[in-house]
């Protein structure tokens, strides 16, 4: 809870925040309007408790898609079924109207089960042992659903969610243990930290990095529309916000911090130019520990060599299928 929650009762207001920089207390806006515009009590003030404020224009909603044409994709195209399956990539659920990203490479559980990650409103309404394919749902199976959190059920959403994360069960055997456009599997999970600048690899904007200003945002995230066509809004917090470039479909990846190649968190929402991620612990709270590993047959590049450590585009190996 921050001391500022009550800027969410201001008009347009959909989120608060801090700046980790300075400390400015920021109030995300879905628009920006004139102050001469506003009434008095709707206008931010200019400073709250000594902190002086920003306003940032950005109304976040969740970055799943519909499929489309493949010549739309950056390159290489994600939309393609690979061999061997890499983190980055578009992924399906069975009977889900959208698409969107595995995040992550293989990975296990502290019970030792294979599993890869993505959100949980990537596969909804998908529940536990539901099939999940790639590059969507008439493609290959690559797993079944293993755990999710609760946010996205029967259509009836809670106010308030700390986490949209889904596990798939997968066999170990067909996974890599990178991400696409990534040299190396990622050292670990840690919670984000001042100042950190991370890359995510989605399904439709490729890799694509930025800063880390906000470590503890409150947003209210636009998850779908009603019948007479008004907002449906959940509110997510702590989240982490950043000025990554995303676009629907990019739910699932992962954030990966440049400095020491460690996960920080989930990708699940953008908007006005800035992406909005489930932090680890809040992803750990909802699926358990998660351990990055190394596929059983050595192989984590897909060159048919075993242990060669070329990376995944740029590098080689025979990806798409």
């Amino acid at each position: 809870m921050h001391s500022h929650d009550y800027l969410h009762d201001k008009a347009n207001v959909v989120g608060v925040g801090t700046d980790a920089e300075d400390g400015h207390v920021v109030a995300f806006v879905s628009r920006k309007r004139p102050v001469a515009e506003l009434d008095p009590d709707d206008v931010v003030p200019e400073k709250i408790e000594g902190q002086e404020t920003e306003v940032i224009e950005a109304d976040f909603s969740l970055d799943s898609a519909e499929p489309y044409d493949a010549t739309e994709h950056p390159y290489p195209n994600r939309e393609e079924r690979f061999a061997p399956l890499v983190g980055g990539i578009q992924i399906q659920a069975d009977d889900a109207e959208g698409v969107g990203t595995v995040g992550s490479p293989l990975m296990e559980t502290a019970d030792g089960e294979s599993v890869v990650l993505t959100n949980e409103h990537v596969v909804d309404p998908a529940v536990v042992g539901d099939a999940v394919r790639q590059p969507d749902s008439d493609g290959e199976l690559i797993g079944h659903v293993a755990d999710r959190s609760t946010v996205f059920k029967d259509g009836d959403y809670p106010e308030a969610a700390t986490a949209d994360a889904a596990l798939i069960s997968v066999e170990p055997a067909e996974w890599s243990d990178r991400v696409l456009g990534f040299d190396e599997r990622p050292g670990g999970w840690r919670p984000a930290e001042k100042y950190d600048r991370v890359q995510k690899s989605g399904r439709t904007t490729g890799v694509t990095d930025g800063l880390v200003f906000s470590l503890d945002a409150d947003l209210r995230v636009k998850v779908g529309e009603t019948e007479d066509n008004e907002d449906i809004r959940v509110e997510f917090a702590p989240v982490y916000v950043a000025t990554v470039a995303t676009a629907a479909g990019d739910s699932g990846s992962l954030w990966i911090a440049e400095e020491d190649n460690h996960a920080v968190g989930l990708h699940f929402a953008g908007g006005g130019g800035l992406a909005a991620a489930i932090p680890w612990p809040a992803v750990r709270a909802a699926v358990g520990e998660l351990s990055f590993v190394e596929p059983p047959n050595g192989d984590a590049d897909g060159d048919g060599d075993e242990d060669t450590g070329r990376g995944i585009l740029p590098g080689g190996g025979p990806w798409l299928r």
